[in-house]
């Protein structure tokens, strides 16, 4: 045998390697594009919202809970009811945060309120008028949007399916009570989303007490 065969192809192999390389047109790779200082102080915000939002036991999950408790589970036969309740406190936490990660993009968001246009990083005031224009436009736009509320229907849905060994007629009667109040539980979070997150995420500090006029 040759011994010499092994390393001649070894040898075969590095020249071909070495002349691809020399020989190869390096590719442009057009760098990303900065984000302006205005586009990412917005998409800050909204992310801002998007985790004060999703936070459990938070205002806005809790509200979700409740609804579904009320509307749905104490709707139903009496001994379903505290099995529906402890489904929806395990789910709901999951449910809402794919909710809100799904629905409420930062960049999608800041490039619908033509705020990624923005030059310049706004002042803390016009940041807190951003946030309530970005927190109306949440609103009308995601709690408030026919569309958006049959998509989370169908998530929440999932619920009911955890309930299917009560019956088929359980299940369904869940599913029906979640089509007609999913509407009102949106609108409801829509609104206190709109009247309180940017005081929640810090964007629009309370003033401070009137100092006391001196005697």
């Amino acid at each position: 045998k040759n011994s010499m065969a092994p390393h001649a192809a070894a040898l075969a192999v590095l020249t071909v390697t070495l002349l691809c390389t020399v020989n190869a047109v390096p590719v442009a790779i057009a760098p990303e594009a900065p984000t302006k200082p205005g586009c990412q102080t917005c998409m800050t915000m909204v992310e801002n919202m998007q985790d004060m939002v999703k936070s459990a036991n938070q205002t806005y999950e809790e509200t979700c809970m409740k609804y579904l408790d009320t509307n749905v589970c104490d709707k139903l036969p009496a001994d379903v009811q505290d099995n529906c309740k402890s489904i929806v406190s395990q789910e709901i936490p999951d449910i809402w945060e794919q909710i809100i990660n799904d629905y409420l993009d930062p960049k999608t968001t800041c490039d619908k309120l033509s705020l990624c246009s923005l030059e310049a990083a706004p002042s803390p005031d016009v940041q807190c008028k951003l946030c309530k224009k970005a927190a109306t436009w949440l609103d009308k736009n995601i709690f408030e949007d026919p569309d958006m509320e049959a998509k989370v229907a169908e998530r929440l849905k999932e619920l009911c399916s955890k309930l299917s060994d009560k019956g088929k007629e359980i299940e369904k009667k869940c599913e029906d009570m979640i089509d007609d109040d999913v509407a009102d539980m949106m609108a409801n979070i829509g609104k206190q989303l709109a009247t309180d997150l940017c005081k929640d995420i810090g964007a629009c500090p309370e003033p401070g007490p009137k100092p006391t006029p001196k005697l």
